[in-house]
């Protein structure tokens, strides 16, 4: 069901000490785990990773599967992120 890494995405239910430390890295975290998305909840219980297909488009550039694909007419193959990378200002991280 899941072809790379990147195809994956990750719902990361947590304890709390474990839920602090993942949680640090925000948006980043997708990138630290090399996937295309990641969320991550606070649980009482013990630790548990739902790792799911992704059902949006890969990016012909980064390989990130993500809904936004094709909304520039003028890169139609390539996601906003991509984008910025390439001719805009760029993306912005603090951990990845």
């Amino acid at each position: 069901m899941v072809g790379s890494s990147l195809q994956a995405e990750l719902k990361i239910s947590a304890p709390s000490d474990i839920y602090k430390s993942l949680s640090f890295f925000d948006k980043e975290l997708k990138y630290i785990l090399i996937t295309s998305d990641s969320t991550i909840e606070e649980s009482k219980n013990a630790l548990e990773i739902e790792v799911n297909a992704s059902k949006n488009i890969k990016c012909e550039r980064c390989w990130h599967y993500v809904k936004d694909i094709g909304q520039n007419p003028k890169y139609p193959e390539i996601c906003k992120r991509c984008i910025s990378n390439l001719y805009e200002k760029g993306e912005e991280r603090n951990h990845a």
